[in-house]
């Protein structure tokens, strides 16, 4: 029972940090745009995100809807530009929709498309999504309950140095003595 309050807890801490954190992680630093956010210019960036387009100006543009950074806060908006990136192949837009699947924000709680999404993600080495994914495996959410699957997907995020992974995971292993 801790491991599944864990779980759920370790659901909404990973919303929390992965869209505080992704727009640095998104655009690193390549673009006038993050140039702009990073000042706090938040119309500046906007429009050149706007102007960029590609995966990390719609990532970045969705992230500001996300968060209510120079527009208003609007989740569906949000929803909407991660898809556009999602589809070009962006593993944080693609881990981002997942999140949102899971959380019912912006978009219907959908355990199978928020999968769909982690998995997208976490094939690319991308470390949030590994460790989204292994929790919905530990709790059979969206896919049949797998505790070896849980523990790959935790253990790859882990490796990575994801410290939420390391800790669902040494709860897991202390769990099963």
């Amino acid at each position: 029972m801790k491991t599944l309050q864990l779980i759920a807890s370790g659901i909404s801490l990973m919303i929390i940090a992965c869209l505080a954190s992704a727009l640095l992680v998104g655009c690193a630093g390549r673009s006038a745009g993050f140039a702009a956010y990073k000042r706090g210019d938040y119309p500046t960036a906007l429009r050149e995100f706007r102007a960029e387009g590609g995966p990390d100006g719609d990532f970045a543009i969705g992230l500001m809807y996300y968060k209510g950074e120079g527009v208003k806060r609007d989740m569906r908006e949000a929803a909407s530009f991660f898809h556009k990136a999602a589809d070009q192949g962006h593993a944080g837009a693609q881990n981002n929709l997942g999140l949102m699947h899971a959380q019912e924000s912006g978009v219907s709680r959908d355990y199978r498309e928020a999968v769909r999404w982690y998995r997208m993600a976490a094939e690319q080495g991308y470390d949030k999504a590994q460790f989204n994914l292994g929790l919905l495996y530990a709790r059979g959410d969206g896919v049949e309950r797998n505790r070896r699957e849980a523990i790959r997907w935790l253990a790859l995020s882990a490796r990575q140095g994801n410290s939420q992974a390391m800790k669902q995971l040494k709860l897991m292993i202390e769990e099963n003595r």
